[in-house]
């Protein structure tokens, strides 16, 4: 179904506009799960977007994974693809389409396209996973670091529409860096529909809680795994893990769940091992780069170690030791000291009752008249 765009190759230069496209699966499988949620952006020709389109769809008779039960109600009651289908490709008229990881897209789309019995025409495509690789000088090129790169408010992970707003955050500096040297196979079919779509407005929020910033940036600055350049399920599956591992908390249950999709697809456990195990190394080499690792950072790195399965990797690294207390007295003021203790209350002095002076009794006052005792007589 997709042509995809190469630099400096052979075929149709593209001047017009693009169709950015994010979308979520129920796997990894495309004969036998589904896309559920699928959005579009309509932008013009620098990757300006001016308008939205997204909608669920019913995975029919795929399960709805752990990752994504958040929406289950709204994909259980959603049109099938057949059904919007046809709308779907109408929104492509005209345009490139660009997203992340076009070729398992390309899979997902055939499959139900064929499913519906629906021939569609091939449409240019560019994949920002692939080009992204000759355009940024990042450490990765996954969805997220690429709009970390590029400094786009976007959390990626949690939404179709999300996904295709940093992948259009992404779009600008593509064609800013290669303009006229981009060429598809073939043309874009048709002219861009006049649809009326929803206002672009601004992209969605930031507000994920428990997102560490800390751990966020390692993972930007992570290599990338081998089996990410050359398997599209891998890098497909990886960009769905990392978002779940920024939570800020022990996700095993949703990791477990996104690990037995893969198993599925026909991945083997000592694989899967294999692919978590690097994916941790690559953070503890981001890591050691930083030189200091915090007593927080250090619990994120145990938690996410603990989601993958492998709770004792990141044993052997030690939180820096705090500097010590200044000593009393010297002046500084950087963080807080203890006080000198007062001093200790005097001894308990006798207090004469006869003349009320502090330092003798009663006995040995010198004011008091003394003589013989005399006894008191009876009346």
């Amino acid at each position: 179904m997709f042509g995809l765009g190469e630099i400096d190759g052979a075929g149709v230069p593209h001047t017009g506009p693009y169709a950015v496209v994010g979308y979520q699966t129920t796997g990894f499988t495309p004969v036998r799960d589904r896309i559920v949620s699928l959005a579009v952006l309509h932008t013009d020709a620098e990757g300006r977007v001016q308008g939205r389109y997204a909608t669920h769809l019913a995975p029919g008779q795929a399960s709805i994974p752990a990752h994504l039960e958040s929406e289950a109600g709204q994909i259980l009651q959603a049109p099938s693809f057949a059904r919007s289908a046809p709308h779907l490709l109408k929104l492509l008229e005209g345009r490139v389409v660009v997203t992340h990881h076009a070729e398992f897209l390309e899979q997902f789309l055939d499959a139900q396209l064929m499913e519906a019995g629906i021939l569609a025409a091939s449409l240019p495509a560019l994949c920002t996973f692939q080009i992204g690789r000759t355009t940024f000088p990042t450490r990765n090129h996954r969805l997220s670091t690429l709009a970390r790169h590029v400094e786009s408010p976007v959390v990626t992970g949690r939404s179709a529409l999300e996904d295709a707003y940093a992948t259009a955050a992404v779009l600008p500096g593509i064609l800013l860096r290669h303009g006229d040297r981009l060429v598809y196979p073939c043309e874009a079919a048709g002219t861009p529909a006049a649809v009326v779509l929803q206002s672009a407005g601004r992209p969605p929020a930031a507000d994920a809680p428990g997102l560490d910033p800390w751990l966020a940036r390692l993972f930007a600055h992570s290599s990338g795994l081998a089996r990410e350049l050359n398997d599209t399920r891998v890098a497909r599956f990886v960009d769905i893990l990392v978002p779940m591992l920024l939570q800020g908390r022990i996700v095993v249950d949703e990791v477990r769940e996104l690990t037995k999709l893969m198993v599925a697809a026909g991945y083997s456990a000592g694989e899967l091992r294999q692919i978590q195990e690097r994916l941790l190394e690559t953070l503890r080499r981001a890591a050691f780069e930083h030189k200091r690792i915090s007593a927080r950072g250090l619990h994120h790195l145990r938690a996410t170690a603990t989601s993958v399965g492998v709770p004792t990797y990141f044993d052997d690294l030690i939180p820096e030791k705090p500097p010590p207390a200044p000593a009393p007295g010297s002046g500084s003021f950087s963080r807080p000291v203890r006080k000198p203790l007062p001093p200790a209350p005097p001894a308990h002095l006798p207090r004469c009752g006869h003349c009320l002076e502090i330092g003798h009794y009663t006995s040995q006052c010198p004011r008091r008249e003394r003589g013989p005792v005399r006894a008191i007589s009876p009346i």
